[in-house]
């Protein structure tokens, strides 16, 4: 009858958890494709970095996705500059019953309140795109600290052995 498990004195290796053969390496910086003509500076800017550094994107598939927060970037900017140029209060009249102009109070810019659901809706795509490090985490692209060390000497040595062959 054959036996189940390691026979007696067989040397048996665990699956190795830690370190991998080769340590994880930083995302790969690639080029993204050309940015949509109808983005201003800052959703250019945005397409770029974010399809280049982004961990594991793939632009046919993200692309809409990084569209659209291009366009809440510029979107952002755009309410700033109106927020910067009236500022965070308003002058607003307060009118009688009658249609009488009685004086005026002052309120809150509803710029404000906009540029907090715009920061609320670019974290929500940030997140989609793996942009934040609790991101990167939840999808296991981050790197313990044993295996940035590692791949640190790994760097170190193989520096070493270059600069001695060449």
């Amino acid at each position: 009858m054959g036996s189940r498990g390691p026979q007696r004195g067989a040397m048996h290796r665990l699956p190795v958890v830690g370190r991998r053969s080769s340590p994880l390496q930083p995302a790969e910086v690639h080029k993204p494709p050309p940015a949509p003509k109808d983005l201003g500076p800052t959703g250019r800017k945005a397409w770029r970095v974010v399809l280049a550094s982004m961990p594991l994107s793939i632009p046919t598939l993200d692309g809409l996705t990084v569209r659209r927060f291009c366009d809440v970037l510029e979107e952002r900017d755009e309410v700033m500059a109106a927020w910067k140029e009236h500022g965070p209060l308003l002058s607003e009249p307060i009118v009688t019953p009658r249609g009488d102009i009685a004086g005026e109070r002052l309120v809150a810019n509803p710029a404000a309140a906009m540029l907090r659901g715009l920061d609320k809706e670019l974290d929500a795509l940030s997140d989609r795109l793996a942009l934040t490090p609790a991101a990167r985490a939840r999808l296991g692209l981050t790197m313990t600290s044993a295996e940035r060390q590692a791949a640190e000497v790994d760097r170190l040595l193989g520096a070493k052995w270059k600069d001695e062959d060449e």
